[in-house]
């Protein structure tokens, strides 16, 4: 709702900036994971794991939905 003092208006303004920063950081997030992921990249999935938190599976998931396949020399 509008007030007339034009707060409301300011603090919607605001939440919409910060959705769009906070997708704009997803996307930003999921192509560095696929960039680490990606073969020859040097980095096991264990490092990308452990840099951003998300459970093993999550990261497999990430790999097999972007078609990077397990790596061979992981563990």
């Amino acid at each position: 709702m509008w007030h007339p003092c034009g707060v409301t208006t300011h603090l919607i303004e605001q939440l919409r900036a910060a959705v769009q920063a906070r997708q704009a950081a997803e996307k930003a997030e999921l192509a560095a994971i696929i960039k680490a992921l990606t073969p020859g990249s040097g980095i096991q999935q264990k490092a990308v794991v452990e840099a951003t938190g998300y459970s093993r599976e999550h990261i497999r998931r990430i790999a097999r939905d972007h078609g990077i396949g397990p790596a061979k020399t992981d563990q």
